[in-house]
């Protein structure tokens, strides 16, 4: 689309400018920047704003239609409760049992045990 504008604010010289749309910072456009969408989504942090734009979104180079795709909505939904409460929890899990298993091996080869 195009818009007008006012050289300087004087209203007798008017503009006609094309509308240019700009990515978002969190888009789907490759899969590097989807799963850093996912990412952002799987950390509870921003992930309605994400969520908005995604339902939001319309075809290449067109402006966002309100509520254009609702049903994108249930992919999210899916995906939070699949990734964030199940394989964050595994992950974390893996993490907290490895750092103990290399606590133990350290007393392993001295005199003290885990109390002194």
């Amino acid at each position: 689309g195009t818009f007008v504008v006012y050289k300087d604010g004087d209203v007798s010289h008017p503009m006609v400018r094309e509308r240019i749309w700009i990515n978002s910072d969190f888009n789907f456009d490759n899969v590097l920047m989807g799963m850093m969408a996912l990412f952002t989504v799987s950390t509870f942090e921003g992930w309605p704003a994400l969520l908005y734009k995604a339902i939001d979104a319309n075809a290449e180079n067109h402006g966002p239609i309100y509520n254009y795709r609702v049903e994108i909505s249930i992919f999210f939904i899916i995906y939070i409760i699949i990734i964030a409460f199940f394989m964050m929890n595994i992950f974390v899990g893996f993490v907290i049992i490895t750092f103990r298993e290399q606590g133990e091996a350290e007393f392993k080869n001295c005199e003290l045990d885990k109390n002194q």
